[in-house]
């Protein structure tokens, strides 16, 4: 399975520890038609997307908490590498 890392800009703390990077995997539709059928509307389909896509070097992937500590440029980097994963395979 392709994925990339994303090195943080302005890193953030999760569980204690300081996270400074963030792997990000290809998509599949799976992850696509999950995000396009949230109709709770208790996060964004952009944060469903990243917590589908993205996991932590000391495990797990992040929370709607932990995107919400992420600097708005590193949001940035990691939506365009997703939209890149997206462009990529049409």
């Amino acid at each position: 399975m392709q994925t990339e890392t994303i090195n943080l800009q302005h890193p953030i703390t999760i569980s204690g520890a300081e996270v400074s990077e963030i792997e990000i995997r290809r998509p599949k539709w799976r992850d696509i038609k999950g995000m396009q059928e949230n109709t709770k509307g208790e996060t964004s389909q952009v944060e469903q997307l990243v917590m589908a896509l993205c996991s932590t070097p000391i495990g797990g992937g992040l929370t709607p908490d932990d995107i919400a500590e992420l600097d708005v440029s590193d949001v940035t980097a990691i939506s365009d590498k997703i939209e890149g994963f997206i462009k990529k395979s049409k």
